[in-house]
């Protein structure tokens, strides 16, 4: 039968097990983890009768600890196994990549004006089309007389359309 051991036995022991775990796995946080596993396991088995704590202790350490390393590269080896390995695209998938780039911005250059300002702040500058919306009537605020209110809703809710429709 094993024998009882006291919680103030482990306590005393606790900085040199933390010691010994964090230098056998270089981990703060599974050093805590193997430390409170051996301490339970010690609470729950223990050294054998006369057997020295220390030493169970010691033992029990390097024992957990040297599974949480096996875990760590079995686990480390199945993901590795499991990724799919990254593509690195070839010249020709990169030219056409860049061909595909002029292409757009030409197209994009010969649309005409509001059309080519919104595709330019949605997808360039990166805004929503409330405020491209908003910057278009901040701009027809800035042109002048300001068309009839049926005009002027007319000309908001076709850009906001168009930049919607674009999405």
């Amino acid at each position: 039968m094993n024998r009882a051991i006291e919680g103030e036995e482990l306590l005393a022991q606790r900085g040199f097990l933390r010691r010994l775990a964090r230098g056998l796995l270089g981990d703060d946080g599974l050093a805590e983890d193997v430390v409170q596993e051996v301490e339970l396991r010690a609470l729950e088995r223990g050294p054998g009768p006369g057997g020295s704590l220390r030493a169970w202790l010691v033992t029990a350490t390097r024992r957990l600890a040297l599974n949480v390393l096996r875990a760590r590269e079995r686990r480390a080896v199945h993901e590795r196994a499991a990724s799919k390995p990254e593509a690195i695209p070839g010249q020709a998938a990169v030219l056409a990549g860049l061909d595909l780039q002029r292409r757009v911005l030409e197209a994009v250059r010969a649309l005409d004006e509001p059309y080519r300002e919104a595709l330019w702040q949605r997808y360039y500058e990166e805004r929503t089309p409330s405020e491209i919306a908003a910057l278009a009537l901040r701009e027809l605020a800035e042109q002048g007389p300001a068309p009839s209110e049926p005009e002027r809703a007319q000309s908001l809710a076709t850009l906001v359309v168009q930049v919607r429709w674009a999405d």
